[in-house]
């Protein structure tokens, strides 16, 4: 029998190629023909000899790759939040079901264990898979087999501690992705101080930002290099 994939796989390669998909088709349609724009005045401006000082636009500082994967992975990493807080909430409301008919100040014997387990076990498996069905019926069953409350206490405390060792494990890639963001997020910070420091010497520090356009030129080793100032 084939398995399905799992819930929590499905929903996160979904939601990421679904980030993917609107942040890129915001960046084609707005950010960077904006920023296109905004280069080529700017560029006129300074191939007729005019001294000027460009605008910081936000396209501009927006337009590269480096920010745009910044806005997927951000935008990934709420989505995943989103869909713990909803998982959180529903647990929550099985606070508030009651699974074990018991009269307050009642005991419970380790004969009536297996009674009071048959509820718990006809429960839908998606029901049955939330912490506190599972806790109940982890601790019916250890009174059951060793008629010791200590080991009861023991038995909840493991099914809880595995639970929240497992929702840690889940946000691991959220946490990689809020460390990622701003290592990332440098390069935007520095094309902005680019065109802050390079404002006053043509207005040209914007187009230096792209290895593709035609004034900017490699210098081998060096890496990437360009001129700042009019061209002629």
């Amino acid at each position: 029998m084939r398995r399905a994939l799992p819930f929590d796989f499905a929903f996160q390669s979904s939601a990421l190629v679904a980030a993917i998909i609107i942040v890129h088709l915001a960046y084609v349609t707005m950010i960077r023909p904006n920023a296109d724009a905004i280069l080529e005045a700017q560029a006129a401006r300074a191939d007729a000899g005019e001294s000027f000082v460009p605008d910081r636009s936000l396209y501009v500082v927006l337009r590269d790759y480096e920010q745009e994967s910044c806005f997927i992975l951000a935008f990934w990493a709420m989505a995943i939040m989103g869909m713990k807080a909803h998982r959180c909430v529903r647990e929550r409301r099985m606070l508030g079901q009651r699974f074990v008919d018991v009269a307050e100040g009642m005991s419970i014997l380790p004969e009536d264990t297996r009674e009071y387990s048959r509820p718990l076990q006809a429960l839908p498996d998606a029901t049955r898979a939330h912490l506190l069905p599972r806790a109940l019926l982890a601790a019916l069953q250890r009174f059951a087999s060793t008629r010791n409350i200590q080991d009861v206490s023991t038995a909840v405390r493991t099914v809880c501690d595995a639970e929240s060792d497992r929702l840690d494990s889940e946000l691991a890639m959220v946490r990689y992705i809020a460390w990622a963001i701003p290592s990332i997020a440098g390069f935007a910070r520095c094309d902005a101080g680019a065109l802050a420091a390079a404002g006053p010497a043509g207005g040209l520090a914007a187009l230096c930002l792209d290895a593709q356009h035609p004034r900017c030129f490699h210098g081998g080793a060096d890496g990437l290099r360009c001129r700042i100032g009019p061209f002629g």
